[in-house]
């Protein structure tokens, strides 16, 4: 189902190939210590723990999504998180001063209620609030906006998007059509997706040009909204789970 959603976005499927005139940028030589520093001491102060978010071991589409069933608490979430009164998932930016609805934490939300589910366990019914309520924040075109200001490089975004947002939701609702057979899901989740794989500006998938123009032919879904390209791995990643 998920192969045939992205066969029809993209209209065909087709092999990236290297090509002789690919100019790759040099490795830089040397690494910012100051700056890597830096970020070390701000993960550690806000007490992030990445093997909340990773976990060894297969991938099974509309499954148990990365093994987030062995964990015990809920991401992100349960680190800056709390729930409104539907059990929707808000995080806060500004430790815990105020809570704002992001359709990455929301979703992911709903994959680790639903990964607790097909280890046999009762679907919690806040899988579905937090489903619903990334369709609610889903655009006509398929987009799903971060609701907050972002500001980087002198330039401020509000409403942008995120690859890793767009392929997560679509994981969580389809993930509710299989379970449900509602219609709604699947087309909210059809839409996301097409979104995700349209080329940028009008679309989400970006690709590799702002490092070299001979590297335009590889695509790369875009995490965030900056100009040039930040190219960040993880949320492109994230995202292709989506089409697996």
């Amino acid at each position: 189902m998920l192969l045939l959603m992205a066969n029809s976005a993209l209209g065909s499927v087709h092999e990236i190939a290297p090509l002789p005139t690919d100019q790759w940028p040099p490795l830089p030589q040397h690494t910012n210590q100051i700056a890597v520093a830096k970020v070390l001491a701000e993960y550690q102060d806000e007490s992030l723990d990445w093997r909340i978010y990773t976990r060894v071991g297969p991938y099974t589409p509309l499954g148990d999504y990365l093994n987030w069933s062995v964990a015990q608490s809920n991401g992100a979430a349960s680190q800056r998180g709390a729930t409104d009164s539907a059990g929707v998932t808000m995080i806060s930016y500004d430790n815990r001063a105020t809570f704002v609805y992001n359709p990455v934490t929301i979703a992911q939300s709903a994959l680790w209620h639903h990964s607790h589910h097909v280890k046999g366990n009762p679907l919690d019914p806040r899988f579905w609030a937090n489903v619903d309520k990334l369709i609610a924040m889903q655009r006509e075109d398929g987009a799903i906006p971060v609701p907050s200001t972002w500001t980087y490089r002198g330039a401020t975004h509000t409403n942008w998007i995120s690859g890793m947002a767009q392929g997560q939701s679509t994981s969580a609702m389809l993930r509710a059509y299989q379970l449900s057979s509602d219609p709604r899901y699947f087309l909210a989740a059809s839409n996301s997706m097409r979104f995700m794989l349209q080329d940028h500006p009008v679309g989400g998938m970006g690709h590799l040009g702002d490092l070299h123009p001979s590297l335009q032919h590889y695509p790369m879904i875009r995490e965030y909204p900056y100009e040039p390209d930040s190219y960040v791995l993880d949320g492109s990643v994230i995202a292709l789970l989506s089409v697996l």
